[in-house]
């Protein structure tokens, strides 16, 4: 077995013929140089000691040798020194640089704030992804970023390897009290006209009742206490649902003005790595006003896990052109049946529905389509009292 000071530092093997192994191991021996016999009678020499072996073997020994071996060797016999160098210095700068960037940001302790708003936060605070280790001031970023957000009490930075661990507390700020979030003495007054179908009242005195039609404005519940609840002014709540009969309509004209795009072609495309940003193409000249900008911007992750610091971001300009489009009889119907559809959708969002009905008719210009419906709602809306 190669000792490892061969390994590193070179070695050669020499081989001769049998009968000269003595006298060859007499010479070295004499000479004070380390050696050692293989079990095939080849000695193995280091490089530094095989010109003084060879003026010593010289006219005495025949013998033949190998080219330097091991490390040393290689290095020896490698012709493409200077760009090997060059590469190693390169690669060994590279490391060093990467490891001094901030490569990930991390939030732990968060339920309430999301991890993007922290994220968003540190960044104005000096503090994002891309940064270099040396220029950044924990201390100053945690404590300006406190100054500026009130919904985290506590916030420490952390750094594991490249990666930003960043802990948070969430300040209380959310449990106020109900004093500060409603007025202290209310009534509760109606949002439509409407029939009061339900009504259920926690605090205050009921001003109507089941069946009752009211208009908009009109009092539902007053702040008062009942007598035998001890009376005084409170703030009123209750839950009042009342059917609403209302209408919604569309009216469609034969033809109208259709905004397309087309001659979508690449503006420029921009390689982002870290905070570098290199423009890859970009056309030049000013756009005219027919053109809008449409931004794509790609972000890359490792394994859809770990954020990248590499993005390519490319812009797109189209033209904008408007058409005149002629509907026919069925594509009327149909295109005021969606909007109409859409209209309704929106009115019945926190409602019941409970009776529809829809007339549609074509008219000198268009088509015009109308429905009638009866749903049950929300229609308390809390007031508050002025005392003087």
């Amino acid at each position: 077995m190669v000792k490892i000071e061969f390994l590193v530092f070179g070695y050669r093997r020499l081989v001769t013929a049998p009968e000269n192994l003595s006298l060859l191991s007499s010479l070295l021996v004499r000479s004070g140089i380390s050696s050692v016999i293989t079990a095939d009678g080849a000695f193995l020499i280091r490089e530094r000691d095989f010109e003084t072996i060879r003026d010593l073997m010289s006219g005495r020994i025949e013998f033949s040798c190998s080219k330097p071996l091991g490390l040393y060797g290689m290095w020896k016999g490698y012709t493409h020194k200077a760009a090997l160098l060059l590469s190693l210095a390169l690669m060994t700068a590279l490391v060093l640089f990467l490891s001094c960037v901030v490569w990930d940001i991390r939030v732990e302790g968060n339920s309430t704030v999301t991890d993007g708003e922290i994220i968003l936060g540190l960044s104005d605070c000096g503090l994002q992804i891309g940064d270099l280790w040396m220029g950044i001031n924990r201390s100053r970023v945690e404590a300006e970023f406190l100054d500026k957000y009130e919904d985290l009490s506590w916030i420490n930075i952390n750094r594991r390897g490249c990666v930003a661990y960043v802990k948070v507390i969430e300040a209380d700020v959310h449990n106020e009290p109900q004093s500060e979030i409603s007025p202290k003495y209310s009534n509760i007054v109606s949002k439509s006209d409407c029939i009061i179908e339900e009504i259920t009242v926690k605090s205050g005195t009921a001003n109507v009742r089941v069946g009752d039609a009211v208009k908009k404005g009109d009092l539902l519940v007053i702040g008062v206490l009942p007598e035998e609840a001890g009376g005084g002014l409170c703030a009123a709540e209750a839950t009042v649902i009342g059917r609403i009969n209302d209408s919604a309509s569309v009216e469609i004209g034969r033809s109208e003005d259709k905004i397309t795009y087309s001659d979508r072609k690449i503006y420029s495309i921009t390689l982002k790595f870290f905070k570098f940003s290199l423009n890859i193409f970009k056309l030049y000249g000013n756009l005219t006003n027919e053109y809008d900008i449409i931004d794509n911007e790609i972000a890359y992750s490792l394994f859809g896990r770990y954020k990248l610091p590499l993005s390519i971001k490319t812009v797109y300009c189209v033209k904008r052109e408007s058409n005149r489009v002629v509907f026919s009889d069925d594509e009327l119907a149909l295109v005021a049946k969606e909007r109409l559809n859409a209209k309704i959708a929106a009115r019945l969002l926190d409602a019941d529905l409970l009776k529809l009905s829809t007339i549609g008719e074509f008219t000198e210009n268009g088509y015009y389509l109308k429905s009638d419906i009866v749903y049950l709602t929300e229609v308390g809306e809390q007031v508050g009292i002025q005392l003087d």
